[in-house]
């Protein structure tokens, strides 16, 4: 089911209304899973040491610009992905 409406009282300091719509979803609609790290296991002490020998090969001295922060920022985001996909497991 999908409902519709404009809601003019909404639209505050702007010339825009917005456009509001309801979607049902049914609970047999969803499935979903999670990734997950259990306590002491030996997949999260893999995670962290993966974390940080990937933190530390990085180099953290050259910050001279933006750019350079930009990069080394999508670095670490690289580094704790990689980390999590390679040591979680899925969980329902």
């Amino acid at each position: 089911m999908l409902k519709s409406c404009i809601e003019p009282d909404l639209r505050w300091f702007s010339d825009h209304l917005p456009l509001l719509v309801d979607t049902l979803i049914l609970p047999e609609n969803i499935c979903f899973s999670r990734k997950v790290l259990k306590c002491n296991s030996s997949k999260k002490n893999d995670f962290l040491s993966f974390v940080t020998i990937g933190l530390c090969a990085l180099n953290f001295s050259r910050l001279d610009s933006v750019d350079d922060l930009d990069l080394l920022s999508k670095a670490v985001s690289r580094v704790i992905s990689n980390a999590w996909d390679t040591n979680c497991t899925f969980s329902l």
